[in-house]
C-alpha cells in the first residue's frame, strides 16, 4: 500500500478477529486518533481442516475482507458494538494439539490432533443462544426495541444459527446482514 507511516497490528481471534480489528479501528476514528483505518481480515482455515472428516470440511474455507473506516456518517454508521469472549463451548469446537498446552509432536501430527475438530448439534445450539444472548444485551443496553434496528451485522456466517437466533428475538432477516 505504500503506508511507510501507518500503525500496523495483527490480532489473531480465529474468526472473531476481524470484529476485534473493526471494534479498536472504530474507537481509533471516533476519538479522533486517527482519520482513517484499513481493517482485514483474513483467515486459513484450510491449514486446520481435516478434508477426510466431512462433517467439518465442507462447512470451512479460507477467505478474507477489508473495511475502510472514516468520520463519514453520511456514508453510515456503525452505532453500537461490543466484544465478548466465552470459552465455555470450546469442548464443542477445538483443537486439540499443536499449541502450547499441547505441542506439535509426531504423536500428535499422526493421529491429525492438529485439525479442528467440531460436535455441529452443540455448537448449532451454543451459537444461536449466545447470538440471541447478545443481541437481547444490545438491545437492552441501548435502551431499543427490535424494532429499533437497523441492521444487525452478526460474526455468525451460518444461516440457519442467525435466522434461529433472530426468529427468538422477532426480527426479520431483512435486517440482517
Amino acid at each position: 500500500l505504500g503506508a511507510k507511516h501507518a500503525g500496523a497490528f495483527d490480532v489473531s481471534a480465529a474468526c472473531s478477529g476481524f470484529l476485534y480489528g473493526l471494534m479498536t479501528g472504530w474507537q481509533f476514528v471516533a476519538t479522533g486518533m486517527y482519520e482513517t483505518v484499513l481493517v482485514v481480515g483474513v483467515d486459513c482455515m484450510s491449514t486446520i481442516t481435516d478434508y477426510r472428516d466431512r462433517n467439518t470440511c465442507v462447512l470451512f474455507g479460507d477467505a478474507a475482507g477489508a473495511v475502510v473506516l472514516r468520520p463519514e456518517p453520511r456514508q453510515g454508521e456503525l452505532v453500537y458494538g461490543f466484544l465478548r469472549g466465552d470459552g465455555s463451548g470450546s469442548e464443542f469446537m477445538n483443537i486439540p494439539a499443536g499449541g502450547s498446552r499441547r505441542p506439535p509432536s509426531h504423536e500428535t501430527v499422526e493421529q491429525g490432533l492438529h485439525y479442528m475438530t467440531l460436535k455441529g448439534n452443540a455448537v448449532f445450539k451454543f451459537a444461536v443462544d449466545k447470538m440471541r444472548e447478545l443481541i437481547e444485551d444490545a438491545l437492552e443496553r441501548n435502551g431499543w426495541s427490535a424494532g429499533d434496528v437497523g441492521l444487525v451485522i452478526p460474526h455468525q456466517v451460518n444461516t440457519r444459527i442467525i435466522e434461529a437466533a433472530v426468529r427468538k428475538l422477532d426480527i426479520p432477516m431483512d435486517r440482517v446482514f
